[in-house]
């Protein structure tokens, strides 16, 4: 059974207020534990209300989790990647741990792939690389270490 968008964007919504709480979920938003409800309700009822963007921000905050912004960045074919510092950060070293990553990657995926511990640890520096990646880019950026055209 395939689910319509509107009901996924529930199934996330009822996910981050419980991540959060719902007596949490109240206080952070000021909004009533059944106007909550409703947000996430799949009742007919309710079908066509949907968290409003503020109070979206409000429980993603207070989560610490982008539960539905992450939904709807991999409905669009994108990925969020937590911000990494960039202090630090310099090219070689970045090109080095991708080196030891992607190399702990290969033997994990020759060896039947990335189940058990090792492979979760494997995909946390992945993910690692990924910000530092992301930062590495931004830094260049504020310092102007770019094309000149700012669409590249």
């Amino acid at each position: 059974m395939t689910s319509t968008l509107g009901e996924d964007l529930k199934r996330q919504t009822e996910a981050l207020v419980k991540a959060v709480g719902v007596e949490a979920s109240c206080a952070v938003t000021g909004r009533s534990k059944a106007t909550l409800g409703r947000y996430y309700s799949q009742h007919e009822e309710h079908a066509k209300r949907f968290i409003p963007v503020d109070v979206l921000a409000a429980l993603e905050s207070a989560a610490g989790i982008p539960i539905v912004t992450r939904y709807l960045a991999q409905r669009a074919g994108m990925a969020l990647v937590p911000q990494a510092h960039a202090a630090n950060l310099t090219p070689e070293a970045v090109a080095a741990r991708s080196n030891t990553v992607f190399t702990e990657l290969g033997r994990l995926m020759m060896n039947g792939g990335l189940d058990g511990p090792e492979g979760r640890a494997t995909l946390a520096k992945l993910r690692g690389l990924q910000a530092e990646l992301v930062a590495l880019e931004q830094s260049l950026v504020q310092t102007r270490v770019t094309t000149t055209d700012p669409t590249e």
